[in-house]
């Protein structure tokens, strides 16, 4: 957001960008500084590229009927399997008492893991991300959250922090959504439609060696959740 009269007195533009500091490489528009590698070009143009660079996602679908859904969910299967590769390496030996796959807003598959180590960092997560709770020891964090917050958990969102190459399949799951949901489309059926491919691609996820690959407890949970953190199922509190 910027001033009328800011945007007035300079075509539309903010000031950093009306100074001409550089343009996008690919679009033209003005860009205030060069993105991480110095490159300047902006974040749609570099989705678009980076969307571009897997052949298997080049698909021009407008409407529900469109969609190949079958490769839909095997894009998220890809994905959600690589992510479980890289993530097997930082995890060590420290097993897992809980893995979530959580269907997100957009389209969004998320997975979250915390392990036994990760119990004792659930207080300080919590510290750091919660606005209430200051009278609270480790103890009382640990009472009042469980151990199903994933919020609180070390491996929080997996596909935020690990570099997989298959990562341009989110963006464009996460722009197919948008044209469909801006679509004529009745918004329940493309719900519907993201949901069975998600949870398709979840069975298969648990089914590979990847999964099989992450050491676990004895008494490991994996769960589905919804966009509000409920058992997609049941719609009650994860761990309860």
């Amino acid at each position: 957001m910027i001033l009328p009269a800011t945007a007035n007195a300079n075509g539309g533009l903010c000031m950093p960008c009306s100074q001409g500091r550089g343009k996008c490489e690919r679009c033209g528009i003005s860009m205030s500084s060069a993105r991480g590698d110095g490159r300047f070009i902006c974040y749609e143009c570099s989705t678009t590229e980076k969307i571009a660079a897997l052949p298997f996602l080049d698909a021009d679908w407008k409407k529900v009927e469109d969609v190949d859904w079958s490769r839909i969910a095997s894009n998220y299967e890809l994905f959600g399997r690589d992510l479980l590769r890289l993530h097997a390496a930082r995890q060590g030996a420290d097993p897992a008492y809980g893995m979530v796959f959580q269907l997100s807003q957009n389209g969004v598959l998320d997975i979250h893991i915390n392990t036994q180590e990760g119990i004792a960092g659930i207080p300080a997560k919590m510290r750091s991300i919660a606005n209430w709770g200051k009278e609270l020891t480790d103890e009382g964090w640990l009472e009042k959250m469980g151990l199903w917050y994933t919020p609180s958990w070390r491996y929080d969102s997996i596909g935020c922090t690990l570099k997989s190459e298959f990562a341009p399949i989110e963006d464009f799951h996460y722009r197919l959504h948008e044209v469909l949901s801006g679509a004529d489309d009745d918004q329940e059926l493309v719900s519907k439609k993201f949901d069975e491919a998600r949870l398709a691609a979840v069975a298969a996820i648990k089914a590979s060696p990847q999964y099989a690959a992450i050491p676990k407890t004895a008494d490991f949970r994996c769960q589905t959740a919804d966009d509000d953190g409920l058992d997609y199922d049941t719609k009650q509190q994860l761990g309860a």
